[in-house]
């Protein structure tokens, strides 16, 4: 956990676009709906966390959040368009 805050702090440091997807206990279980943001620890499919990616990949408003995965109850495109218009943004510094 230190080496992942670490590394988090020295990215937020340096001038490049970027977003961090901090992702709960990853499962098998197939895709669902997401918690996006700042959330709770819990745990999250493996294929929830790619589609997740992908999304932030195509939206390059996601730039510079640090963003919580966990499953819950939102789609994943209303997740992304959510966090992105309230600027979400988990990281604590």
């Amino acid at each position: 956990m230190q080496a992942k805050y670490d590394s988090e702090k020295a990215l937020h440091a340096m001038n490049l676009d970027y977003t961090v997807l901090r992702p709960g206990l990853l499962t098998h279980e197939p895709a669902g709906k997401v918690e996006l943001g700042i959330t709770q620890m819990g745990a999250v499919s493996r294929e929830s966390v790619a589609q997740v990616l992908l999304a932030c990949a195509l939206e390059p408003k996601t730039a510079g959040l640090t963003l919580d995965l966990m499953d819950g109850n939102e789609s994943v495109d209303d997740a992304v368009r959510r966090v992105v218009e309230e600027r979400v943004d988990a990281w604590t510094g």
